[in-house]
């Protein structure tokens, strides 16, 4: 069973606790997917980034400098 597939327990403040076993686990992480340029509207509008003339504007100058490709 991994970490995941445990519920943790109602804790309170000032609660101790036993420890009942310690165990090391090496894992990798992975980045998320990439976006595609309507996601990034839609977040961006989402976030209050620009409006609706800009945002095409700040998506033209992130290519340009290179942030993306």
């Amino acid at each position: 069973s991994t970490m995941s597939d445990k519920t943790m327990p109602e804790l309170h403040q000032d609660e101790i606790l036993k420890v009942t076993s310690v165990k090391l686990v090496e894992g990798k992480t992975s980045p998320p997917d990439y976006l595609t340029e309507s996601e990034v509207i839609s977040l961006m509008e989402k976030h209050g980034i620009g409006t609706d003339a800009s945002i095409p504007v700040h998506i033209d100058n992130i290519c340009q400098r290179n942030y993306v490709t």
